[in-house]
């Protein structure tokens, strides 16, 4: 017959071991045979809840390669005792060159795992201490990474003043008169071998003259293109003007249509094929899934600039006036975004580093700019209203910040961090900013311009959301030893 200390026993060894279960594999976990394994079950699955998914996730991993090196070796992996832990830990810093981090964190993870199964941790042994000393003697250190450098007040500004004056991109002007001729009437297979002598431009229309490609009978076709005196952005005859420009062979009577590299157009003839692209997928890719944008739509969005370039300024100028996070940014609905009459933009923040679960979020004011340069509210509107042109109704679900493909399609899936981190970089050496820049650097360089300004640090960490100021303070880089020195102000 069983006591209660035999049940409370058994009672024990099925939560463990369901925790174990729950915590390597949450989402492979058997079906429970009755009412009772599904609360152990529940109950298992509240507990590894206590740490985030990717946490969970990582020291699973760590243990599944110390379980499978075990295995190997003819050791017992749970429980483990301390002897075990240290050749293991021995093998593995000699053959991959781990550093001593990395092996700590292995470590870790074997500890979580005896932890839920409520075994004795082989790293609470004192041998196991003295072992991990003597490693990081014999490990050398590994050198620290470079510090992402902050991007300060002035360098943003450089960014933004940088990216308007790109915002013109050579290749999208030269779309627009494709479209444009190709909406008058224009026959694509011989639109290759038009030269700027069978163009007549003047200030009513654009005339072209498209000869046969190949020696027949078949009589030249004029296609006439009449100006549009109510919408210079659709017009053909101001695409074709602004093409003429910038062309490498007009003053040559060359070919009208030509490839572009980087932001130069060049002289050699565009083919049948490549016309062909230009207008299928700029028609499919400004306008909403499924649909297609028409000529005159298609036009008027490439003679507004770029939509990435439209993307990118309103994300570096909100996540820098919000010191946000990269997650922080990448995680923002249309939704989140408030305005508030008179002041700006109220963020609601989903989750932040100190409320993973989103139980309580954070709201983050985003007030106007006094330059319009850097208006992070003027940025966001126009990235609205261009993601309003091309798709229609904008979803409050819809991301903020979508991908963005290079023909312009707004996608529906948010950027990655590591995505955020390759725009904040691409932009600032664009710029010719030199430094080490990442997607820290607009929170850093948030708080580090306010340092700067000697703006007092808790009014900084309410917009940080920082919790201690001895971790805001790590994101302060003093450029200047001298520039707010206090040796400077006590009376010397």
């Amino acid at each position: 017959m069983m006591t209660d200390k035999d049940a409370r026993a058994d009672l024990a060894d099925r939560m463990r071991t369901a925790r174990v279960r729950a915590f390597l594999d949450p989402d492979e976990v058997a079906q429970p045979a009755d009412e009772f394994e599904a609360l152990l079950l529940r109950t298992a699955q509240i507990h590894v809840q206590a740490v985030t998914e990717k946490t969970r996730s990582a020291y699973a991993r760590r243990w599944r390669k110390f379980e499978a090196w075990c295995g190997e070796n003819g050791f017992t992996a749970l429980p483990a005792p301390a002897e075990t832990l240290m050749l293991y830990l021995a093998a593995a810093g000699n053959a991959n060159g781990a550093s001593l981090n990395t092996l700590r964190g292995w470590a870790a993870a074997i500890r979580r795992i005896h932890e839920e199964a409520g075994l004795a941790s082989p790293t609470d042994d004192p041998a196991m201490r003295m072992f991990l000393r003597g490693l990081s003697r014999q490990i050398p250190p590994r050198e620290k990474p470079m510090q992402i450098s902050a991007l300060r007040i002035n360098g943003l500004r450089e960014v933004i003043r940088t990216l308007d004056a790109r915002s013109r991109d050579v290749r999208e002007v030269r779309d627009r008169a494709v479209l444009g001729v190709i909406e008058a009437g224009a026959i694509v297979n011989r639109m290759r071998m038009l030269n700027w002598s069978e163009v007549q431009i003047d200030r009513n229309a654009v005339t072209v003259t498209l000869l046969p490609v190949e020696r027949t009978s078949k009589s030249p076709v004029v296609v006439r293109a009449v100006a549009r005196a109510d919408d210079h952005a659709a017009c053909p005859v101001v695409a074709m003007a602004a093409w003429r420009d910038l062309s490498a062979t007009a003053d040559d009577d060359g070919a009208v249509f030509t490839t572009v590299e980087g932001q130069q157009a060049t002289q050699k003839r565009l083919g049948v094929r490549e016309i062909g692209r230009i207008k299928r997928t700029r028609l499919d890719a400004l306008a909403g899934e499924g649909k297609k944008a028409s000529f005159a739509d298609a036009m008027r969005l490439l003679a507004q600039g770029r939509t990435i370039d439209l993307r990118d300024k309103a994300l570096l100028l909100v996540g820098w006036a919000g010191a946000h996070r990269r997650g922080e940014v990448v995680d923002l609905r249309w939704e989140d975004v408030v305005p508030r009459d008179g002041e700006g933009l109220v963020i609601h923040l989903r989750r932040t580093k100190t409320d993973q679960e989103g139980r309580h979020g954070a709201k983050v004011g985003i007030p106007y700019g006094r330059n319009p340069l850097t208006c992070p509210v003027t940025a966001l509107a126009e990235w609205h209203g261009r993601v309003q042109q091309q798709l229609g109704d904008v979803d409050p679900k819809w991301p903020v910040f979508p991908g963005v493909t290079r023909a312009g399609r707004i996608g529906t899936q948010p950027l990655s961090p590591e995505a955020l981190t390759k725009v904040v970089r691409r932009r600032a050496q664009d710029a010719g900013l030199q430094g080490h820049w990442g997607g820290r650097s607009l929170r850093a360089g948030f708080i580090s311009t306010c340092a700067d300004l000697e703006i007092p640090l808790e009014k900084i960490a309410a917009q940080s959301r920082h919790v201690t100021l001895e971790s805001l303070s790590k994101y302060i880089r003093r450029a200047d030893p001298f520039r707010g020195s206090a040796a400077g102000k006590v009376g010397l």
